[in-house]
């Protein structure tokens, strides 16, 4: 491999994603088939809308994880950040097996995900999942799959499910003091008849929860400084009390609009009386 070093490093970098590039598209191909390969090997037909996190990425650590969160009284608030919200429901995505036209939306289509779009954002969706779900252990798989093949009918009120309940402030950075936060149906994502009527916010300002409808509304909130500010949500599900700490951090208090990031970030070449008369003109 001498002749790699003989590249100048840009031509390296292009040598090495013109092959890594199509090795993680094959890869991704490969995980899809197999994943495909192995659900066809199961009758799923009775879970109906319920999701079958078998064919999530997960592991059986994190299912109780959520089963816990779930399930337990809660006296302290689970720290839930936009990030971890993001990465959790794009992999139940991938446990809801129902029809297009019934699946869940993807992530993209519920807000914006372009990083540099988002600098321009002061609206921050509210998400909550409250999902009914169920994980079948090695043994109840091979139970399925041999049941399938031999042409028996599977009968799924033997497996335990169990419900995913988590909510976050949907994007973590904002770039202004003044702040609206959504709350909409829309960022409900069920997949059982619940409605949440009430949900109360507390901005961690001195003032304590504020309580407010379900339906769409922007709640607005203005920040005094910069850095991470906790938010507490809380609802209920039914007879549960659910409450979850998320975070924003406000990078600024006052947006710099697109004609003055220029004057800002760029020093003048030449300081001359000609530079001097165009900055003033900005």
């Amino acid at each position: 491999m001498t002749h790699l070093k003989k590249c100048d490093t840009g031509k390296l970098c292009l040598f090495l994603v013109s092959i890594l590039f199509p090795c993680s598209f094959l890869l991704a191909q490969d995980y899809q088939v197999t994943r495909q390969k192995a659900l066809d090997k199961l009758d799923l037909t009775a879970f109906g809308n319920v999701l079958f996190m078998n064919a999530a990425a997960t592991t059986p650590n994190e299912i109780n994880y959520l089963k816990n969160v779930s399930s337990r009284s809660l006296i302290k608030a689970t720290s839930v950040t936009a990030e971890e919200w993001h990465n959790l429901y794009e992999r139940v995505c991938d446990a809801d097996l129902r029809p297009a036209d019934q699946h869940m939306p993807g992530l993209e289509e519920l807000m914006e995900t372009n990083p540099s779009k988002l600098t321009r954002h002061d609206t921050v969706p509210i998400g909550i999942m409250a999902l009914k779900a169920t994980y079948l252990t090695d043994r109840e798989l091979r139970m399925n799959e041999a049941q399938k093949s031999a042409g028996k009918a599977v009968d799924i009120s033997s497996y335990n499910g169990f419900n995913i309940v988590y909510a976050a402030a949907l994007q973590q950075d904002i770039y202004q003091a003044d702040v609206w936060f959504r709350l909409s149906q829309k960022y409900l994502i069920t997949n059982q008849l619940t409605r949440i009527s009430r949900i109360s916010i507390d901005f961690g300002d001195g003032e304590g929860f504020e309580e407010y409808s379900g339906n769409e509304q922007l709640v607005h909130h203005r920040y005094k400084t910069t850095g991470k500010h906790a938010i507490i949500i809380s609802f209920k599900i039914e007879s549960k009390r659910y409450k979850f700490e998320t975070y924003v951090n406000v990078r600024q208090l006052d947006r710099v609009v697109p004609a003055m990031e220029f004057r800002v970030s760029a020093p003048a070449f030449i300081v001359d009386s000609l530079t001097r008369n165009a900055r003033r003109k900005f």
